[in-house]
């Protein structure tokens, strides 16, 4: 009987002791090192799965220049240009913004920072801000001192900027009124600390 009770209670406390360590081992495995970041930026790299939901979250926003084959010919593992960064938000597509070599609006300055979007319930959160910083980055690591970008909307005149962009030019294209503006990675991230 004694046998029995010191067989059951081994059995008790080295089970006890096995779950107690999987418990330690399985959740301290298991719980993030660090804080989730909330924005994730990333080159599109080709990646053709996603080339339909990012037409599809800019719609009709952008006529002017052909979204679509700036996709389709992304180089951003290749170290030229076009190529797209792409934005998630808590894991969820948020926006983009594309660099490339040449604007339908002025052909004579390069590159252009085109297509920025963010999607309007991620809006406020620094995400077109990232965006920009990419492309920024990657405009240096191919050797340009600066990059372009326009704009039809007054309100994005000052949020430009603000972030160090100054304006160029304006100009008339497609019956419609631009302005073009410029910005270098030292003078925008200065501004955006």
């Amino acid at each position: 009987m004694a046998y029995r009770k010191i067989s059951a209670f081994l059995l008790l406390l080295g089970t006890t002791f096995y779950a107690f360590y999987y418990f330690a081992v399985t959740v301290k495995n298991e719980m993030p090192t660090e804080q989730i970041q909330p924005i994730v930026i990333a080159p599109l790299n080709g990646n053709k799965d996603i080339i339909k939901p990012l037409l599809a979250m800019h719609g009709n926003e952008y006529k002017v220049v052909n979204l679509e084959n700036i996709l389709e010919n992304d180089q951003s593992n290749n170290q030229a240009l076009p190529c797209t960064f792409v934005a998630y938000y808590n894991g969820k597509l948020a926006g983009s913004c594309s660099l490339e070599e040449k604007c339908t609006i002025d052909p004579t300055l390069s590159p252009w920072a085109n297509h920025l979007f963010v999607e309007p319930e991620f809006r406020g959160k620094k995400i077109a801000q990232k965006l920009i910083e990419a492309i920024l980055k990657k405009a240096n690591e191919l050797g340009y001192p600066q990059i372009f970008f326009w704009t039809d909307k007054p309100d994005n005149i000052s949020i430009y900027q603000h972030f160090g962009g100054s304006i160029v030019k304006k100009r008339s294209c497609n019956d419609k009124e631009y302005t073009i503006m410029s910005g270098s990675l030292d003078v925008f991230t200065k501004k955006s600390d």
